[in-house]
């Protein structure tokens, strides 16, 4: 009699085994599905991914040529201290005019940016704005006094002197603005290089999700 519960319960083993098999070789189809969804998902992200990793690389490239426009502010803060500015009076002004165009140009690239919809930066983005801001009102500062230490200030038209104190402290706030710009972006370049590997890394991933064979 036991022998015969031992040959039932080895043949119940059995009948188990062969559906669990069963059931092992039904379910490869619905694996292969849903193996195929992925890959076809995968492969329709890739465009959109890899536009937005284009889109940083670009703007990280605008970002550096701008700040590197944006250097020659030192130059003329050196100019402003060490030169008389009868004999720099030709260049000078022109140059800081060139300079506050140059940062409205890149304030204009932030606030695209932003406007792009990369609102998970906004904040630093906002904070390198604002730098912006001091820097172009600090540049106008400057420049004001040059001009009133040169040719004189406009009195019709509502200009006024500049002291030397006043004068001063113009070129003491362009000094702070400017390092101010420089130590956002020191920071701000670090994410916007790693937002950059980050979004390249994300189109490989999909790429190799889009190849993968079943």
């Amino acid at each position: 009699m036991l022998k015969f519960e031992w040959i039932y319960r080895y043949q119940t083993l059995l009948g188990g085994l062969a559906a669990l098999g069963a059931a092992v070789v039904a379910s490869r189809p619905f694996y292969r599905q849903i193996a195929e969804m992925r890959r076809q998902s995968a492969a329709s992200a890739i465009p959109l991914v890899k536009e937005i990793a284009v889109e940083v690389e670009v703007f990280s490239s605008k970002l550096s040529i701008a700040t590197q426009r944006l250097s020659r502010a030192s130059h003329l803060m050196e100019s402003y201290d060490d030169d008389d500015p009868h004999d720099s009076y030709q260049w000078w002004p022109t140059a800081m005019y060139e300079l506050g165009s140059d940062i409205t140009s890149t304030r204009e690239l932030i606030l695209a940016w932003i406007d792009r919809g990369h609102y998970e930066r906004y904040d630093q983005l906002t904070k390198g704005h604002q730098a912006l801001d001091a820097l172009h009102a600090a540049t106008k500062n400057l420049a004001y006094a040059f001009r009133a230490h040169t040719i004189g200030p406009d009195y019709e038209h509502g200009e006024h002197d500049v002291s030397h104190d006043l004068a001063k402290t113009y070129r003491q706030t362009m000094w702070e603005a400017f390092s101010a710009w420089s130590s956002w972006y020191e920071g701000y370049i670090n994410i916007v290089l790693h937002d950059r590997r980050h979004a390249w890394t994300r189109v490989r991933h999909l790429e190799n999700l889009a190849t993968a064979i079943a």
